[in-house]
Order: C-alpha cells, then sequence, then structure tokens
C-alpha cells in the first residue's frame, strides 16, 4: 500500500504539510528539478504599467536551462484587429509561487468563464477547477508537440486517457479544441470526447479515413448525436498525408443554432438545433469516451472542453496565438520598477493581437472575454 504523511507500516507520521505530491514514471532532468524549486515563482502579470492590476496566469513548464516556458495569461479583452499590452513582472528573490487553486490569479483562475476541461499535453491534469485529471486506460507515450510535449497515440495498443468529467456532458452550447497530427492514414480515428460502450451517445471529434457516406473519406468531422437538422458537420476538405499538425475546434451554437467545425481556420457550418442526447460514458482523449474502437493514431495536444459558445474570431485568435506566437506578440526593453501586487522589481511589456500560449517562450493564454 502507498502512503502519504507516514511510513508503510503506518510508523512515522508526519507533523506539518503536504502539498503538490507527485510521481514520475521516468528520471527527471536537472533542468526539470529546478524549475520545480524555481519554477517562474517571481513571474507576475499586469495589465498595467505600474503593476496595481495583478492577471491570473499559469506556468505550465518553466525550462531554465534552454530557456523556454510555457505560460497562459488570462485578460480582460483580447481584441482580434488591435494590440493588447499586458506587462510581466519578475527579478524577485523572495516571491513565493501562486496555489493553482488561488481564487483571483492561480491557474484555475485562468481557465474560468465555461472552461469544463483544460489538458496540457504535458501531462494527463486538467488545469480547470473541475481537476478531472485524466486516468490512462493504455498509457500513450509523450512526443515534441504543438505546444511543448503532447501524447503520441498508438492505435495498435488501444492507447487512451479517460475521466468520469460530469461537466463535459453538456446540453446546450458547447465547444471542443485540440491540436492533431496524424501518423497513420489508414484508419478512422476518434480524437475526443464522450461516446457509450455500445456506440450510442455520440459527441466528439473524429477524422475519417473511410468515407463515411457523401463523400466524406480523409474528412474531421464534429458529430453531437440528438441535435435536429445536423448531427454532424464534416470539414469543407480532405486532408491526407500524416505528421502536419492541426487546430480541430467544434462548436455547437445553440442560441445561433449552427454546428461548425474549424480546421485551423477554415469553417464549415450546418444549421442545428435542439439538445445532444445525454451520454452516460467517461470523456476520453484519444478515442471517444467508452466505445472501444477507432483510437486515436499520432499526437494529441491542448484539448479543451467549454460549456459555452465562441465566435469564429476567437477560433482565429486561438489559432494565431498558438500557431505562431513570434508574429503574434512581441516584447519589449526591460526596466526597472517596484509593485506590491506584482511582488516583483522589473518588468517586460508584451503586445499581442490574439491568445493563447507558447511551449518556445512566454505567451499569452487565451482571455474569459474576447472583442469580436
Amino acid at each position: 500500500t502507498f502512503n502519504l504523511a507516514r511510513q508503510y507500516d503506518g510508523f512515522f507520521p508526519l507533523d506539518g504539510t503536504l502539498d503538490d505530491v507527485a510521481i514520475w514514471d521516468r528520471a527527471l532532468s536537472d533542468a526539470e528539478i529546478t524549475a520545480m524549486y524555481n519554477g517562474g515563482a517571481d513571474v507576475r502579470f499586469s495589465s498595467d504599467e505600474a503593476g496595481t492590476t495583478q492577471l491570473a496566469h499559469e506556468i505550465v513548464t518553466w525550462d531554465t536551462e534552454n530557456s523556454l516556458a510555457e505560460v497562459h495569461v488570462k485578460i480582460p479583452t483580447l481584441q482580434y484587429d488591435a494590440d493588447d499590452t499586458i506587462y510581466l513582472w519578475g527579478d524577485n528573490a523572495t516571491a513565493t509561487p501562486q496555489a493553482r487553486d488561488l481564487a483571483s490569479y492561480g491557474s484555475e483562475a485562468v481557465w474560468s468563464n465555461g472552461y469544463q476541461g483544460v489538458w496540457h499535453g504535458n501531462s494527463g491534469n486538467d488545469s480547470t477547477s473541475n481537476e478531472y485529471h485524466m486516468a490512462p486506460g493504455t498509457a500513450p507515450d509523450y512526443a515534441a508537440a504543438k505546444i511543448g510535449d503532447g501524447w503520441d497515440f498508438d492505435d495498435a495498443s488501444t492507447e487512451y486517457l479517460t475521466n468520469a468529467a460530469a461537466n463535459t456532458d453538456i446540453s446546450g452550447s458547447q465547444v471542443f479544441q485540440a491540436w492533431v497530427a496524424r501518423d497513420d492514414n489508414a484508419v478512422n480515428m476518434k480524437l475526443m470526447g464522450l461516446r457509450d460502450s455500445g456506440g450510442g451517445s455520440a459527441r466528439f471529434l473524429f477524422r475519417a479515413k473511410v468515407d463515411q457516406g457523401g463523400g466524406n473519406a480523409d474528412k474531421f468531422s464534429f458529430r453531437m448525436d440528438g441535435l435536429t437538422t445536423t448531427s454532424e458537420i464534416y470539414s469543407a476538405s480532405a486532408y491526407t498525408g500524416t505528421g502536419t499538425q492541426r487546430l480541430i475546434t467544434g462548436i455547437y451554437d445553440s442560441s445561433n443554432t449552427k454546428l461548425k467545425i474549424f480546421v485551423n481556420t477554415t469553417k464549415t457550418e450546418g444549421t442545428a438545433s435542439g439538445s445532444p442526447t445525454a451520454s452516460s460514458s467517461n470523456f476520453s482523449l484519444g478515442r471517444a469516451g467508452d466505445n472501444a474502437a477507432d483510437y486515436m493514431s499520432g499526437l494529441l495536444d491542448e484539448a479543451r472542453v467549454i460549456n459555452g459558445s465562441r465566435t469564429d474570431d476567437w477560433v482565429t485568435t486561438v489559432y494565431n496565438n498558438q500557431n505562431s506566437p513570434s508574429t503574434f506578440w512581441t516584447a519589449e526593453g526591460l526596466s526597472e520598477s517596484s509593485s506590491a501586487s506584482s511582488s516583483a522589481s522589473s518588468s517586460i511589456s508584451s503586445s499581442a493581437s490574439s491568445s493563447e500560449s507558447s511551449s518556445e517562450s512566454a505567451s499569452l493564454s487565451e482571455s474569459s472575454s474576447e472583442s469580436s
């Protein structure tokens, strides 16, 4: 039996605090261990030059050895057609890390406004307050993906991740999104979603190799059983080949009676209304729920589920930020100043015209509200 705060036989109990316990199935590098200790503890963000209005942020990775980081920052509004400026604060040796569940500034505050699950590809942990941490059916490997590491699923080994994730069974408007790169062009594959073990109550992102009827071979689709008029929408174009990373976004907008799928920023939509069929299945990555069929083959990264709709401009903004951070935001010079709220002594200003994050350097995360 594995024990926390005491020896295996019950002796020598801990008299103190234990937090953020983790066990790895591999050796950690010196850089990873250093990052856990230093880990951007002094990093803060603000919306103003004085540093008085702090912004919530999440540090996913912080690699001091290679000067790389993945950071998500929540800002009030991010305009798709004009620049916005935020300020990064650091260089404070006395600052302490912010707890992930800190109501105002931690990672769970970043992923509010309807997010029911946010899974960065470097682990199976959920960054939202739901804490729907994924458990492996058969665990996939990790490999370099669009933003840091992603899950490298092997359909032949029936690899997938799953969680009961009750709040992903949404009755109205909703969004499914993930970066995808196939490594096998000869199989159907469910990317993520819900589906009963017998194949009913389907709600998922799908990539069809075999024609599903109507000339849909080699297309991506977004399926919502129970909707009226259109319950599955296919991408306008077929996508063949392997290794290309694409942002796949499915949106059901009940207010505007639309079912949409985006491949990067290319949209296909159809008229749809009603409520999706309720599902009793788990939510899974690498396959659809509890249905043991059509496993993912390739990379999956930055998977999200949102209760609510998002605009077309939001999809474009997310794509622009994540696809090419270097052309999306710029960092300006270091300045020396002080701020009580930021707990830091130096700042860098960043201007951006989109929202999300980068594995190559710190960048913005999508905001809770979007200007469209």
